[in-house]
C-alpha cells in the first residue's frame, strides 16, 4: 500500500459520536466503517449535519464522485 501523499486529496469527512463518515467511492453520500459488510447505511452531509456532526478535512484517495477539483459531480 502507498504512503505517499501526493496520491490523496483534501475531502471533506464528519465525525459523530467518535465515528467518522467518509465520502463513498462512487456515490454522493458518506459512509462509516463496515459499510457494504456489516451493514449499508449511508447519510448526506445535510443528514449528518442536521444530527450535529463536525466536518473536517482528511488526506484520502481519490473518490470517482469528485471531479479533478475534489467537488462533487451530480
Amino acid at each position: 500500500m502507498s504512503t505517499d501523499i501526493s496520491q490523496r486529496y483534501a475531502l471533506p469527512v464528519y465525525s459523530l459520536h467518535g465515528i467518522t463518515y467518509v465520502p463513498h467511492y462512487k456515490e454522493p453520500k458518506f459512509i462509516s466503517p463496515g459499510y457494504g459488510i456489516n451493514h449499508f447505511d449511508s447519510y448526506t452531509a445535510f443528514d449528518l449535519k442536521a444530527l450535529g456532526a463536525r466536518r473536517t478535512v482528511e488526506f484520502l484517495w481519490s473518490r470517482a464522485c469528485f471531479d479533478e477539483t475534489m467537488t462533487w459531480r451530480v
